[in-house]
């Protein structure tokens, strides 16, 4: 059992990096969003506050982001791209 013991936790220091790792680039891709956020912000000021847009995964040819994009506050259920109006059901 003293082999199996260390390969495992061998394993289990790499799985601890990779989660390490993950952790990092979701901080950084949260960064990155909370700019673009900010930018469309800027574009759309009928949206009272950055935080309250929701970055949807929808190909929009309309958005800036080639994505749709969400109205967090007016629309939690993501029904209806502030740029096309598509519902997301739709898509």
């Amino acid at each position: 059992m003293g082999t199996a013991k260390k390969d495992i936790v061998a394993l289990m220091t790499k799985c601890k990096d990779c989660e390490d790792v993950i952790e990092t680039l979701q901080e950084s891709i949260c960064k990155y969003e909370d700019n673009i956020k900010h930018i469309l912000h800027t574009l759309l000021p009928e949206v009272e506050e950055p935080f309250h847009l929701h970055l949807g995964k929808w190909e929009c040819a309309d958005s800036p982001t080639d994505q749709c994009v969400y109205h967090d506050f007016t629309d939690p259920a993501h029904d209806c791209c502030v740029f096309c109006g598509d519902p997301s059901e739709r898509k």
